[in-house]
């Protein structure tokens, strides 16, 4: 970004270089730039600014198509046929224009390493958080057309549409990528091909019925919790939920104790078929939970100059919001409602379940 007084922004680096585009702004660009010379003179390098900048460059389809990359690195095309990779950059913006129509397509970020390279840009790994950075954000958001604009709802980038009176609505860009379209002569973009969003509540009668098959299991937990003693030794998979297993491939390392709860829905883990025979599985669990809940704080004895630790226990509320809430993520109780098309969501915190 440069140095001393010649130190740059993220934003302000991508302003510099990046400019307000449609098809016929990207189109006249192209042609009014001079390719790299040298080692890769001859793959036609058209930078969209700084001509140090050449992995963020223009690049021709066709008379009709244009795309806008900025992950081209030259160390990546030098090697290209060595490293057996896909000639294909990542795009960001496509421009595409026909007899009647201009279109505008905003694409979700797609891994450009490792395998990635080697498949066509459309069969890579989708990696919406890669926006998050400030680099890629503000180059997507300095050159996109001026009736299109880019912006954050939490973590969760929209582009957002306007009209000559307001705006059309936001639309998220994060399952896949979205397009606008627009009649040659107009002004004002449409959203052509963009994704609904859906709010996630909890189901009230499922978690009811999830509580009551639980009775037993949790208040076995809490009377056995503050009576049993720590895990010694690696404790790695004891601070995991004892639920989060159910779809585990790999076992290595996990030990005896952990191989049970593998690849178990959460009934068959809790749900007891003789009330007098409590599985030794339990006891794993509730060690699993002592891992995770009980904290420890560590001081030492000025006199002995023995170390001392203090454990503090939690009540029996936190323990059975805890169970609750580990099972409810397996178990998904969910309603879904969706949301208006539109209008930007922040994220619920069940989201990430």
């Amino acid at each position: 970004m440069g140095f001393y007084n010649g130190t740059r922004s993220p934003e302000e680096v991508q302003a510099n270089n990046g400019d307000r585009l449609d098809f016929n702004g990207i189109k006249t660009k192209w042609e009014n730039t001079t390719p790299l010379r040298g080692k890769r003179s001859h793959l036609d390098i058209r930078p969209i600014g700084d001509r140090s900048r050449s992995h963020e460059r223009i690049v021709k389809v066709s008379d009709s198509e244009f795309y806008l990359t900025n992950t081209a690195y030259a160390y990546s095309e030098l090697r290209r046929e060595e490293r057996e990779e896909h000639p294909e950059h990542n795009r960001c913006i496509t421009f595409k224009q026909d007899e009647y129509w201009e279109t505008i397509t905003v694409h979700v970020p797609r891994s450009y390493w490792g395998d990635g390279r080697k498949k066509p840009f459309l069969e890579r790994d989708m990696y919406p958080r890669g926006i998050s950075a400030p680099s890629t954000y503000h180059f997507y958001e300095h050159n996109l057309p001026m009736e299109l604009s880019l912006h954050k709802v939490g973590t969760k980038p929209y582009v957002k549409a306007c009209s000559e009176q307001s705006s059309v609505g936001s639309f998220l860009l994060w399952k896949g990528d979205i397009s606008f379209i627009r009649k040659i002569g107009d002004k004002w973009f449409s959203p052509f091909k963009v994704y609904a969003e859906s709010k996630l509540s909890l189901d009230r009668d499922k978690t009811k019925a999830i509580r009551k098959s639980l009775t037993n299991f949790i208040g076995y937990v809490q009377t056995m919790l503050p009576i049993m003693e720590g895990v010694k030794g690696y404790t790695g998979y004891y601070s995991y939920s004892p639920f989060s297993f159910e779809k585990t491939a790999d076992r290595q390392g996990m030990g005896e104790k952990i191989l049970p709860l593998c690849n178990k829905s959460w009934e068959e883990l809790v749900v007891l078929k003789d009330e007098d025979d409590v599985p030794d599985t339990w006891f794993t669990m509730v060690e699993m939970y002592r891992q995770r809940l009980v904290k420890k704080s560590y001081s030492r004895n000025r006199d002995t100059n023995e170390s001392v630790v203090t454990e503090q226990f939690p009540s029996k509320q936190r323990i059975k919001t805890t169970i609750c809430e580990d099972v409810y993520k397996q178990a998904l109780p969910f309603l879904t409602e969706r949301v208006p098309l539109g209008v930007p969501f922040m994220n619920n915190k069940y989201q990430s379940w």
